[in-house]
């Protein structure tokens, strides 16, 4: 919704733009950064509408949103986009969690024969092929396995 009522010519690295104290139609927001106090004052604001206790930064609500998109599963460059970050900085901010230490350990410590397997399978085989390319034989193998571990 942000970006409909952005204007066309703006900052690129700029997050959060300036509101428009009067906006003349489909734009709200001037083609220039909110400065670091009005940020700070909103989004003190904002957590205590919300509910939530003690000193929350842009930085620190930044972090938990990777770092609540890396537990999800999502693709680090969605994580960035979705930040703002710039190339790998977002690894910065991805946090591990208890859990996810938890069922390292457990597939470090467990023997392979100790480690789940699944209950039903497909299993595509393809036949070996072979390709040329400049002279050179290329094989390929393709093996696709689903498994169900219910």
């Amino acid at each position: 919704c942000f970006v409909f009522f952005s204007p066309e010519k703006k900052p690129k690295h700029a997050f959060y733009l300036k509101p428009l104290s009067k906006p003349p139609g489909q734009v709200w927001f001037a083609a220039m950064p909110v400065g670091i106090n009005m940020l700070t004052a909103t989004i003190a604001r904002l957590c205590k509408e919300a509910g939530l206790k003690g000193f929350r930064s842009n930085l620190s609500l930044r972090a938990t949103a990777a770092t609540r998109l890396y537990e999800d599963g999502q693709d680090e460059q969605l994580i960035s986009e979705i930040t703002g970050h710039k190339s790998n900085a977002v690894r910065e901010y991805k946090r591990t969690n208890t859990e996810m230490k938890r069922k390292a350990n457990q597939t470090i410590n467990s023997k392979p024969s100790e480690q789940k397997k699944p209950r039903s399978e497909l299993q595509i085989n393809s036949a070996p092929s072979t390709f040329q390319v400049d002279g050179n034989n290329i094989n390929i193998t393709l093996q696709v396995n689903f498994g169900n571990s219910k």
